[in-house]
């Protein structure tokens, strides 16, 4: 009988194939990362967790911390309470706005409407599983101001009525029966242009095809509440004349009368006449309306508007990832981390950064990890790996830019000797991956190897770019075993020297058995005193053989050292090398890749016999773009068709429709004044866009029409048509844009994906009121004359202006 402790040593200790080191603000740490699954609530995990913290740490050592690290939750509960508190101060706009010019039993019922919108677009994304997140509450905040354009038409029909002295109910019938069509038409016209974004692509596609699903609920409850509930509120409606009972009332209703006279003397005196004389000079404010849209279309298209896939966005965490040869030794790489941290301190004594900040720190918390990712679902490990993440000071506080940070950073740290790869910037980059990301594919390995580097080179002499990396990577060096003839004669195969060596090297498990709670195993293998970690080991090694006794390893079996396969990729059934960057603020990924496009990529593909394409978030883009494209007319000639269909005519709904180029006008000088960088979000502002601006154009026809049927001069009917809906049109583009302003404004990272959106239909909206109560009665006006001179060529006689609308509509 032998003791094992002759022969063997034991370690009563974790793994040792497996090495990951944790830092945490210099010192060692153990990481645990909490993943939710499905549709569970984030918030409350997290509060559950700090539970749970708050109670283990009163019985941890007095040198040990429990701490919370990248809480990914908090930027949740960030977006919601900014969403929420413009929400509500849009909400509190609105009611002010109607309450301004309207009666204030009238505006509390209008703005009911909302809550009540809201609740029942809730129950929808409750029954079709959508949840409450950034998206959705964008949606609902959008929706804010749309969901009481019917009431408002319907609300301010029946106070019209009331003011012409009929009584409560008839006011309520009348004035909900007079514009029952035309709101359904706007509510319809709206849903329909929102329904394209249901059908967007890609990974856009599911970050954006929430967002219509609040819309297109609330907008159908609004339109029932607003036609069937609304008129039963209004039932007691004052007279405009009777007097309030309240003090207080006197006097806001005194300052009402000030504003509402003061209202009508802009009308009668100023819109009035501006419009008649608009009218007699109709193709002169015609040809006005179409330079000025051609001046501003060609600015777009001439590039002078940039545009990117994503907006730019503010972050509050960035990290450092750096991959050094395979095969490097953990040590080696914490050099590097601390290489890493020690520029970060630099970084936050710097002295520009110290006179904006103050005594405020840049950083709270700096987390190194080597040998594997902080995002375990990923895979990555190794111990060539490392990253080291930072937790700044939030955004609204520190008053600098993530990316300046990053890139001083990146120059403080320096060179890192025998890095293969290094990347600096914020833990994600949104939809679509990187702002350039170009895939190169071919058969020719070495070809791709080169094109990619002379790609990379392009790339970094680009204006702005920075982070210029490949995703190549050559596989770690391994021992390649292979028999030698005399195994035979031994009776060893190559699975025999394969088990061997696999149990020296990686171990066997002998036994396991239970501790505690912990099933531990024994493993047997060969010390790492003995050498085994280099080539020299298998000179001496001895291999058993089936008969008995020993034989050197070397005379049964030989060995070669090789690189390692690396991680294969392709596209197409070619191998694929993908070439990505970042964009500093003083860079455009758009234009960098048209460029490269135009110039480069022609060259490259011909020189090394490649194929090249554009990926990350311009293909993205591309994708969500071609989309639209096809969808867009179906959602036009939708609208056209639902106006039609109203208004029984094939030119009023064209008539209608010019509104849309001239809001989306708007919606470019609204990112203009507001210095909002043009993204795939303000274009899907603008495809929203499409059905809100007719809704005040079908307000308007409406009433010309029934101008018309009560025997008015043409000219007379589209004055007297702007004068009885301005108050309306007024108030729906102003509840509209009073909406969406808090959100606009708003400087919070949090909210830098929806303020093009939100600039796209406040300001697409006030452009396209000014259209609507100036323009559309010269376009009215020039289709006449155009239809008399059509009618006069074939008929030999000159019809009357209100005869040939008569005419037409028959």
């Amino acid at each position: 009988i032998i003791r094992l402790k002759d022969i063997a040593t034991l370690r009563d200790s974790f793994d040792e194939n497996v090495k990951v080191y944790s830092l945490f603000n210099g010192h060692p740490a153990v990481s645990i990362n909490i993943y939710k699954t499905g549709e569970e609530d984030s918030i409350k995990i997290v509060k559950q967790l700090e539970k749970y913290m708050k109670e283990k740490t009163k019985e941890l050592p007095a040198n040990v911390h429990i701490t919370k690290f990248l809480d990914m939750s908090k930027m949740v509960k960030g977006r919601l309470s900014i969403l929420f508190s413009n929400g509500l101060m849009g909400l509190c706009l609105v009611f002010i706005s109607l309450w301004l010019f309207l009666d204030f039993r009238l505006s509390f019922w209008v703005a009911m409407g909302i809550p009540v919108s809201l609740a029942g677009a809730l129950i929808v994304m409750a029954l079709s599983g959508a949840s409450i997140n950034m998206i959705s509450m964008f949606g609902m905040i959008m929706v804010l101001g749309l969901i009481v354009d019917d009431a408002i038409v319907v609300g301010e029909s029946i106070y019209h009525k009331r003011q012409l002295g009929y009584s409560p109910i008839d006011a309520a019938v009348n004035g909900t029966s007079e514009v029952f069509f035309p709101v359904i038409a706007a509510v319809l016209t709206t849903i329909i242009a929102f329904i394209p974004l249901f059908f967007i692509p890609g990974m856009m596609g599911k970050f954006i095809r929430i967002m219509p699903v609040p819309v297109v609920a609330a907008l159908g409850i609004s339109l029932v509440e607003g036609l069937f509930i609304l008129p039963i509120h209004l039932r007691k409606l004052p007279a405009a004349d009777e007097p309030p009972k309240l003090k207080i009332s006197k006097k806001i209703g005194a300052f009402r009368k000030k504003l509402t006279d003061g209202l009508n003397n802009f009308i009668n005196l100023i819109y009035a006449p501006f419009v008649y004389k608009a009218l007699e000079n109709r193709y002169i404010t015609f040809s006005l309306a179409c330079a000025f849209m051609l001046v501003l279309a060609g600015v777009f298209a001439g590039g002078f508007v940039k545009y990117s896939l994503l907006p730019r966005s503010d972050d509050d965490i960035i990290r450092a990832i750096v991959e050094l040869p395979p095969g490097t030794p953990a040590e080696k790489t914490y050099e590097v981390v601390k290489q890493l941290t020690n520029a970060w301190k630099r970084v936050e004594n710097n002295p520009e950064f110290r006179k904006i900040l103050g005594d405020k720190k840049l950083s709270n918390k700096v987390y190194g990890l080597i040998g594997a990712s902080v995002d375990w679902r990923t895979g990555v490990q190794g111990a060539n790996r490392l990253e080291v993440n930072i937790d700044l000071l939030p955004s609204e506080e520190r008053n600098i830019y993530y990316k300046d940070i990053v890139l001083l950073w990146q120059k403080e740290t320096g060179p890192i000797p025998g890095a293969i790869y290094t990347s600096f910037g914020k833990r994600q980059h949104g939809p679509g991956g990187m702002p350039i990301a170009i895939n190169l594919m071919g058969n020719n390995l070495e070809n791709m190897l080169k094109a990619s580097d002379e790609l990379a080179n392009e790339i970094r002499n680009k204006e702005g770019t920075f982070d210029v990396s490949s995703d190549f990577r050559h596989g770690e060096r391994q021992f390649k075993i292979f028999l030698k003839p005399d195994a035979s004669r031994y009776g060893l195969t190559l699975e025999d020297i394969a088990m061997h060596v696999h149990s020296g090297f990686f171990g066997r498990e002998t036994i396991r058995f239970q501790r505690g709670k912990d099933d531990v195993k024994v493993m047997v293998r060969y010390p790492r005193e003995s050498g085994r970690d280099s080539i020299s080991f298998f000179r001496k090694l001895r291999i058993k053989v089936p008969s008995g006794g020993q034989v050197p390893f070397l005379t049964v079996a030989g060995i070669e050292l090789e690189p390692g396969q690396s991680i294969i990729r392709r596209k197409d059934r070619m191998r694929r090398i993908q070439v990505s960057a970042d964009v500093s603020s003083k860079g455009n990924a758009s234009d960098i890749i048209n460029d490269l496009e135009k110039n480069f990529f022609p060259k490259l593909e011909k020189k090394y016999r490649i194929k090249s394409e554009v990926s990350g978030q311009l293909s993205e883009s591309r994708d969500s773009l071609g989309t639209l494209i096809f969808l867009f007319p179906l959602a036009a000639f939708g609208i056209y068709f639902v106006i039609a269909s109203i208004f029984r005519s094939y030119i009023q709904p064209m008539i209608i429709m010019t509104t849309i180029p001239f809001g989306m006008i708007g919606a470019i000088i609204g990112h203009f004044i507001f210095n909002i960088e043009f993204c795939i979000f303000s274009m899907f502002g603008m495809v929203a866009l499409t059905g809100i601006v007719v809704n005040d154009a079908i307000v308007f026809i409406e009433c010309f029409n029934m101008n018309l049927e009560e025997g008015m001069p043409l000219f007379e009917a589209l004055v007297e048509a702007g004068k009885r809906r301005f108050r309306a049109i007024m108030l729906t583009t102003l509840t509209t844009f009073s909406g969406l302003m808090p959100l606009v404004l708003e400087k919070s990272l949090q909210a830098a994906y929806l303020k093009p959106m939100a600039a796209s239909i406040a300001f697409g909206v006030l452009f396209a009121t000014v259209v609507t109560l100036v323009l559309i009665p010269c376009f009215i006006a020039i289709f006449n004359d155009v239809k008399r001179i059509v009618y006069y060529f074939f008929k030999g006689q000159m019809p009357t202006r209100e005869a040939m609308e008569a005419r037409a509509r028959k």
